[in-house]
């Protein structure tokens, strides 16, 4: 009973406190089961990781702990307890939670009406987004907030405000030359975050410290771990949503990003080439640093060459790949020996072998030089090696592998060429199979050489081997594009557009058999000088290699019979004389893309010396005029022609070349001669080589033919830009001869622009 009275005296004090003071919050009561009082969706954020409860005090379950700035909205409060609802998403799914905090862990949350009541706004971390639809600007967050403007889709904003789904947001546009910028609340549901990747200069960038690799261009998907001091190679830099930038970089095969402030840019070292062993077993890394995929095992005594480092590795070619190696792994490797210049000498590779960069089996092989073919070596060793060039490359091969040819080994140099040669179509097929050239165009035509042999009276081996050696096996741009096997036609400046066109490869072989028959091998023919290779050589070809190359090729079709040979008789020309044809590619056929060497940047340029036609080809041929273009009309240059023009009525007939040009929206070509550059500014080129003279070539490379020199110190004018800025390609600039206007290039190692 005593329990009874206490408990009705306790309730009649609760019923007379909450009649007499109903809506005093600030009053605190010491009884935990004080009144509540009702919120209008007050918005509040959490200053610290805080407890959600079933009831409003500390003995009541937590349901869960609502992180540190997150919002909630009150509707009650009891004491210092308020009863919150809290919403997240989880695993791309939206919760909403109601349950008591403490008071003592919240703080009024900035608010502004959406839908007539009061809902609180975030400030967020300034971040960009992308509209992906046509999207509407409002005053508010709220689809009954007037509209101030819509953003076109594809656009970029920022926005700095957050109130449920909606973004405050700035929108920059540019209308009649002026900038504007509105701002507003737009929906998230058409936004996405934008990251803007910019393609950069290849760079090398170093960590300087222990970094993360992301998946993305932000520290969202942690992908890998790098130490201190591992290097990455980039072209491609990304600055975020939120104004971070990070690098793209390529890291085990895979492609992934690093933020800037955790790596150095670090510049490469160049230095001539330079050898190096290795020190110990080691290997090629694709990146410089030990945290990168390793390409390939180099074991110790391995030989590599590096012509840049980069911090404390090497860059280097190792087993058909690139990549680097670490610099204290290796010691540079001093091979002493001599060599002693030849020339002239011809030899024959014996078996299959490989070209060195240096006289020594330790280097890594620049390429296979295949057996059965004649070298000619420009220096030997002192330790029996030869020095000579294939495939455009230079090196060494050991001489074991080559034997010495002289002339007088090889009959088939002094045969009358008129004598018919034992050779069957079969035989000729046979052979393209034995040398590995099943898949060559010219043995499809092993009966058209026979029949033209027969029909002109002119040895069928020798057209054969001819046309091989003209082709490499076939698989040169004339036998592809113009069905000339032979070159024919054909300049050292001039080595496509000049050579002759024929309709069919039949016609080709037939038009050079009659033509080297009655030309080359008739007492009365305008340029004959014997019945024999040899005497072909004077005039034919300027190479001496020439006619050694042909004679090993027919040896090694077919043996020379001697006994075979002394039989027979010269054959006169049973054939008609073929028809004329010329140089140029039939409107419509196809055309090599490699006749065309394109400029980095247009070039601008005006027509001079009259009117020009606009042509679809680089060629003189009647019906490939597109149009006339106007003397002093500008035009922009994108390219030209590798080989020269061709123009037989000039004296100077290949010192123009084709240029191709940008008219009217089309793309064609001009005759050189018709064409002078426009120069926004005087831009020169000095030549910059301590003795010696520098070679002009044809083209940006060591590849391209010489076609003239410069003296040391000498000044030259460039070939510019639209934007005013020199030509180069491939480490080469673009500049006039002297005193002409015609053009070649010079290896910008040697040069220094002088403005």
């Amino acid at each position: 009973m005593i329990r009874f009275w206490k408990i009705a005296a306790v309730s009649a004090i609760l019923f007379f406190s909450a009649t007499a003071m109903p809506a005093l919050p600030g009053n605190h009561w010491t009884v935990e089961a004080a009144g509540t009082v009702k919120l209008n969706k007050v918005p509040y954020l959490t200053t610290a990781n805080l407890n959600l409860r079933t009831g409003p005090g500390t003995k009541y379950k937590v349901i869960l702990t609502i992180p540190k700035g997150k919002q909630v909205t009150a509707t009650e409060k009891s004491g210092n307890w308020y009863k919150v609802s809290y919403s997240y998403t989880s695993k791309g799914k939206k919760y909403t939670k109601t349950g008591w905090v403490s008071g003592s862990y919240l703080k009024k949350a900035s608010s502004s009406g959406s839908s007539g009541s009061a809902s609180g706004t975030t400030k967020i971390t300034k971040t960009v987004y992308q509209t992906t639809a046509n999207l509407n600007m409002r005053t508010g967050p709220g689809t009954k907030y007037k509209v101030i403007f819509t953003i076109p889709k594809g656009k970029t904003v920022s926005a700095t405000e957050k109130s449920g789904s909606w973004l405050k947001v700035s929108y920059t546009y540019t209308s009649k030359g002026k900038s504007y910028t509105k701002t507003g609340w737009v929906s998230s549901s058409y936004l996405k975050e934008y990251n803007q990747y910019i393609n950069t200069a290849g760079t090398y960038y170093f960590t300087t410290k222990t970094a993360n690799l992301y998946s993305g261009p932000n520290t969202k998907s942690k992908a890998a771990s790098v130490p201190k001091d591992n290097g990455f190679y980039s072209t491609k830099k990304v600055i975020n949503s939120i104004g971070q930038t990070f690098y793209q970089v390529s890291h085990n095969g895979k492609t992934l990003y690093i933020y800037s402030g955790d790596v150095k840019k670090v510049n490469p070292s160049n230095f001539s080439t330079t050898f190096y062993s290795a020190q110990n077993d080691t290997y090629l890394y694709q990146n410089p640093g030990y945290q990168t995929q390793k390409l390939v095992k180099i074991s110790k005594g391995t030989v590599i060459s590096s012509n840049q480092s980069v911090g404390s590795w090497y860059k280097a070619a190792f087993d058909g790949k690139t990549g680097f190696v670490p610099t204290k792994d290796f010691s540079k490797y001093n091979l002493k020996f001599t060599e002693t210049k030849i020339s002239g000498e011809a030899y024959f590779v014996n078996s299959t072998t490989y070209l060195y960069p240096l006289p020594d089996q330790k280097n890594q092989s620049l390429t296979t030089v295949p057996g059965d073919r004649i070298v000619w070596p420009t220096h030997k060793t002192s330790n029996g090696w030869f020095k000579i060039s294939y495939s455009g490359k230079s090196g060494y091969v050991e001489g074991k592998y080559l034997l010495q040819t002289p002339e007088n080994a090889i009959p088939y140099l002094t045969l009358d060429l008129r004598k018919p040669a034992n050779i069957t179509a079969q035989d000729i097929r046979n052979f393209f199979d034995r040398k590995g050239h099943s898949g060559s165009q010219l043995k499809q035509f092993a009966q058209d050489f026979v029949d033209a042999g027969k029909k002109y009276g002119i040895n069928a081996s020798y057209l054969v081997a001819h046309a091989i050696w003209e082709t490499g096996w076939g698989g040169s741009n004339l036998t592809s594009y113009k069905n000339n096997l032979y070159g024919y036609g054909a300049y050292d400046l001039c080595p496509f557009t000049c050579g002759y066109y024929f309709p069919n490869v039949k016609e080709g072989i037939n038009f050079v058999a009659y033509q080297v028959k009655n030309n080359y091998l008739m007492a009365n023919g305008p340029n004959f000088n014997g019945y024999h290779l040899i005497g072909m050589n004077k005039k034919y070809a300027t190479d001496p290699k020439w006619k050694i190359g042909i004679a090993s090729l027919m040896a090694d079709m077919k043996p020379y019979d001697a006994s075979y040979y002394n039989n027979q008789k010269p054959v006169a020309a049973n054939g008609p004389k073929p028809p004329d044809y010329g140089r140029d590619i039939p409107e419509g056929k196809p055309v090599p893309a490699d006749i065309v060497l394109t400029y980095p940047k247009p070039v601008k340029a005006k027509i001079i010396n009259g009117n020009v036609n606009f042509r679809s080809l680089p060629y003189l041929a009647k019906g490939t005029v597109i149009e006339s273009i106007t003397n002093g009309t500008e035009v922009t240059v994108v390219g030209y022609n590798t080989d020269v023009a061709f123009d037989p009525g000039r004296k100077d007939a290949y010192a123009y070349r084709w240029y191709r040009v940008i008219y009217n929206g089309k793309k064609g070509w001009v005759n050189g001669e018709y064409l002078q550059f426009i120069e926004p500014k005087s831009v020169k080129v000095q030549v910059n080589i301590k003795e010696g003279t520098l070679i002009i070539r044809n083209g940006p490379g060591t590849g391209h033919r010489k076609i003239g020199s410069l003296k040391k110190d000498e000044i030259v004018k460039a070939v510019v830009d639209n934007t005013g800025n020199p030509v180069k390609l491939n480490g080469w600039y673009h500049i006039y001869l002297p005193g002409t206007k015609h053009t070649g290039w010079i290896s910008e190692k040697y040069a220094e622009i002088s403005k």
